[in-house]
């Protein structure tokens, strides 16, 4: 197991879809690689990600939230640290965690 300190977060969701959530985030923080949802459709190719990028490549869900729909990433990126760090905070929320895009 290479996240036991998050096993009681998992446990304590009380929806399905955050325990799915929980796992495409660390799978993509431990392994890297792409993420994309079944009902997504590729419209060009993925271009400039490869096994090389430094990247971490979100989709975007109208203007101002990120969606988990579409993600690549290296492993261990220091994006997934702070998405994994606010996974607690996301079992007390009403509904899937989504992060809000706020100018700075």
């Amino acid at each position: 197991m290479h996240y036991p300190h998050l096993l009681s977060v998992y446990n304590n969701y009380d929806r399905k879809i955050k325990k799915i959530d929980m796992v495409r985030y660390l799978m993509l923080d431990h392994y890297g690689g792409v993420y994309l949802d079944m009902d997504m459709t590729c419209l060009r190719p993925f271009g400039t990600l490869s096994d090389n990028s430094k990247d971490f490549t979100v989709a975007t869900q109208g203007i101002e939230e990120y969606a988990n729909a579409f993600m690549a990433s290296p492993p261990h990126h220091p994006l997934s640290s702070e998405v994994i760090t606010a996974l607690p905070e996301a079992a007390r929320m009403p509904d899937v965690w989504m992060q809000q895009v706020h100018d700075s």
